[in-house]
Protein backbone atom coordinates (compact mmCIF):
# COMPACT_ATOMS: atom_id res chain seq x y z
CA UNK A 1 0.00 0.00 0.00
CA UNK A 2 1.68 3.47 -0.76
CA UNK A 3 1.02 6.51 1.28
CA UNK A 4 0.40 9.88 -0.48
CA UNK A 5 0.52 12.83 1.96
CA UNK A 6 1.80 16.38 3.07
CA UNK A 7 5.51 17.04 3.66
CA UNK A 8 4.23 17.64 7.13
CA UNK A 9 2.70 13.97 7.76
CA UNK A 10 5.33 11.75 5.67
CA UNK A 11 7.86 11.25 8.64
CA UNK A 12 5.23 10.15 10.20
CA UNK A 13 3.62 8.22 7.98
CA UNK A 14 6.89 6.56 6.74
CA UNK A 15 7.55 5.31 10.17
CA UNK A 16 4.26 3.49 10.51
CA UNK A 17 4.41 2.00 7.39
CA UNK A 18 8.03 0.72 8.34
CA UNK A 19 6.44 -0.52 11.37
CA UNK A 20 4.33 -2.58 9.37
CA UNK A 21 6.87 -4.04 7.02
CA UNK A 22 7.79 -1.06 5.03
CA UNK A 23 11.25 0.54 4.17
CA UNK A 24 13.01 0.72 7.71
CA UNK A 25 15.96 2.17 6.36
CA UNK A 26 14.14 5.23 4.65
CA UNK A 27 12.00 5.86 7.42
CA UNK A 28 14.96 5.95 9.89
CA UNK A 29 16.91 8.03 7.50
CA UNK A 30 13.77 10.86 7.24
CA UNK A 31 13.36 10.59 10.75
CA UNK A 32 17.15 11.57 11.48
CA UNK A 33 17.34 14.29 9.00
CA UNK A 34 13.60 15.53 10.86
CA UNK A 35 15.62 15.94 14.44
CA UNK A 36 18.85 17.32 12.50
CA UNK A 37 16.73 20.34 11.36
CA UNK A 38 14.35 20.35 14.48
CA UNK A 39 16.46 19.04 17.68
CA UNK A 40 13.45 20.03 19.84
CA UNK A 41 10.76 18.13 18.29
CA UNK A 42 10.21 15.62 21.25
CA UNK A 43 7.54 13.84 18.56
CA UNK A 44 10.50 13.16 15.99
CA UNK A 45 12.70 12.17 18.28
CA UNK A 46 10.67 9.31 20.21
CA UNK A 47 9.72 8.39 16.60
CA UNK A 48 13.20 7.78 15.78
CA UNK A 49 13.57 5.77 18.61
CA UNK A 50 10.73 4.00 17.82
CA UNK A 51 12.45 3.05 14.88
CA UNK A 52 15.71 2.40 15.95
CA UNK A 53 14.69 -0.07 18.59
CA UNK A 54 12.26 -1.96 16.34
CA UNK A 55 15.82 -2.23 14.04
CA UNK A 56 17.56 -3.54 17.14
CA UNK A 57 19.83 -0.72 17.36
CA UNK A 58 19.01 0.17 21.29
CA UNK A 59 22.24 2.04 22.11
CA UNK A 60 21.46 4.59 19.30
CA UNK A 61 17.70 4.63 20.33
CA UNK A 62 18.59 5.66 23.83
CA UNK A 63 21.25 8.20 23.60
CA UNK A 64 18.80 10.02 20.64
CA UNK A 65 16.14 10.03 23.72
CA UNK A 66 18.89 11.57 26.78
Amino acid sequence: MKLVASNALRPELLALQSLSGGDAAQATTAHEARVASHPDDLGALLRLAQLQGHANALVPAMRNLR
